[in-house]
């Protein structure tokens, strides 16, 4: 059970990071570099911290006693945090480059991408 829940956590996290390569890939074919940055910079205001909250999940889940209830609502507190300063670290520091649109896709098609694992998730097996 603990290594089918590691393997899915980083199952999603893969998701969400080909997801971002791919929006990142189409706001360079559409708009340029700008907005392919941007969409990148979008993506990984979510993927980072969720990937740090995945990986916190995976330590805890190796523990004997597997993961704590406490040890998720606190890591998810801290992933909506460093969301959130990266969004605004982004419009602070990215005025002069930032195409917003771009970076709203990044960070919506991130954040959606999880729909993607629980639709398919099953079938990929």
């Amino acid at each position: 059970m603990r290594q089918r829940a590691v393997r899915d956590l980083l199952h999603a996290i893969i998701v969400q990071i080909v997801v971002s390569v791919v929006v990142g890939l189409l706001a360079y074919a559409v708009s340029g570099s700008a907005a392919a940055v941007s969409a990148l910079v979008g993506s990984a205001a979510y993927v980072i911290p969720n990937a740090l909250f995945a990986f916190r999940l995976i330590l805890s889940v190796q523990k004997p006693g597997g993961a704590n209830p406490a040890t998720f609502f606190l890591g998810e507190f801290l992933k909506i945090a460093v969301a959130v300063v990266f969004i605004v670290a982004a419009a602070k520091f990215g005025r002069e480059w930032l195409v917003w649109p771009a970076f709203l896709a990044g960070l919506v098609c991130a954040l959606k991408s999880q729909w993607l694992v629980l639709a398919f998730g099953k079938k990929m097996d």
